[in-house]
C-alpha cells in the first residue's frame, strides 16, 4: 500500500507542477500578447497625434495667411478712401472755380 501512496502522491505533485506550468505559460503568453496590443495601440495613437499635430499647424498657417490678406486688402481699402477723399476735394476746388469763373464772366 505504501507504494500505491507514494505513486498517489508522485501523480498528485506531477498534477500540481503540470497545473502551475500552464498557468504560467497561459500567463506568460497572455501577457505578451496584451503587451503586443498595447504597443500596437500606443503606434496608432502617435501615428494619429503626428496627423493631428501636422493638420493644426496646417490650419494655423492659412489661417496666418488669411489674416495677411485681410490686412492688404483693409490697407488697398483704406488708401482708396482715402484717395476717393482726395479725390472729392480735388473736384470740389475745380467746381468752386468754375463757379467762380461764371460769377466774374457774369459780372
Amino acid at each position: 500500500m505504501s507504494e500505491i501512496y507514494k505513486g498517489v502522491i508522485i501523480s498528485f505533485v506531477v498534477f500540481l507542477l503540470w497545473s502551475f506550468g500552464c498557468f504560467v505559460g497561459g500567463y506568460l503568453l497572455s501577457n505578451a500578447r496584451a503587451t503586443k496590443r498595447i504597443n500596437e495601440s500606443n503606434q496608432q495613437l502617435a501615428e494619429q497625434q503626428q496627423k493631428y499635430d501636422t493638420a493644426i499647424r496646417e490650419a494655423e498657417e492659412r489661417i496666418r495667411i488669411a489674416d495677411e490678406r485681410l490686412q492688404s486688402i483693409g490697407a488697398e481699402l483704406s488708401a482708396e478712401v482715402s484717395n476717393n477723399g482726395k479725390a472729392t476735394e480735388e473736384l470740389s476746388g475745380i467746381i468752386e472755380q468754375i463757379r467762380k469763373q461764371k460769377l466774374n464772366i457774369k459780372v
